[in-house]
């Protein structure tokens, strides 16, 4: 079957490449910044990024062929052709970094906390939480996304003659994971506790800036105005990760509510 556009879901393609692509060029821009910043702001926050910057990049080009190519139609054939292990492969992937930039996003607002919080003992901390929250990171999606790779994966052609889906065989009385809830229940938990902790974030901050606008001139003030400055655009950074975190939260509620 020759792959055709389904013109009813070809705008919300367009959409997500408007988005998208942008979006992975401002990220790119953001690692490019830290890089440029990395002498006068040393943190461990500049690794989480690097971090975060890979899974959203993986995430989103994987979401393309495990997802967006499916919902206009496009390269059926090919998909069609492709064994159930590499179909699989992307399938976890897609969901595995979906999971690795949650983790992520919680250990960069723990480290800016900490940073505001606990300013002199946070290069300390980090030294040992560090190795902890990269284990985390990376480990703790594995022990719920791991078990779609022995799934038998297919393309399954959807009643349009144009779009298709990426989906595995069930076998009666075996248990499978449940990926898409799995991502609400994800993207609504990550969203609470990232949103409580960039409230806190930004209340200590606001008060930590007032004391260093009325502390005048110091020794160190040039020195000082740069990590204010640096702490700014990373605050502004937090706050705009959350309203992309309830965008995602409630997108895979509104999936899951579809489904049932």
């Amino acid at each position: 079957m020759a792959s055709t556009i389904a013109q009813y879901s070809f705008p919300p393609f367009i959409i997500s490449l408007i988005i998208g692509i942008p979006s992975i060029f401002l990220y790119t821009i953001e690692v490019i910044i830290l890089l440029v910043y990395r002498r006068s702001f040393q943190s461990s926050v500049f690794h989480l990024f690097i971090v975060r910057f890979i899974s959203n990049f993986i995430n989103y080009f994987c979401s393309f062929f495990y997802v967006r190519f499916g919902r206009v139609g496009l390269f059926f054939d090919f998909f069609d052709s492709l064994p159930s292990f590499v179909l699989g492969i992307t399938f976890f992937v897609t969901y595995y970094s979906f999971h690795v930039d949650n983790f992520s996003t919680l250990f960069i607002l723990l480290n800016r906390l900490t940073l505001i919080l606990v300013p002199l003992k946070h290069n300390t901390i980090w030294k040992y939480l560090f190795p902890i929250s990269i284990l985390t990171i990376f480990l703790a999606p594995l022990s719920y996304t791991y078990q779609t790779l022995g799934y038998d994966f297919y393309v399954r052609h959807q009643g349009d003659n144009r779009t298709f889906t990426t989906d595995f065989r069930k076998e009666e009385g075996k248990t499978y994971i449940r990926s898409v809830y799995l991502c609400a229940i994800s993207a609504v938990a990550f969203c609470v506790i990232c949103g409580l902790l960039n409230i806190i974030t930004v209340i200590l901050y606001s008060r930590n800036n007032r004391k260093f606008k009325l502390s005048g001139v110091t020794k160190n003030f040039s020195k000082k105005r740069e990590e204010h400055k640096m702490e700014s655009r990373l605050t502004m950074y937090a706050i705009i990760t959350f309203v992309a975190q309830l965008f995602m939260a409630i997108y895979y509620v509104s999936t899951v509510s579809k489904v049932d």
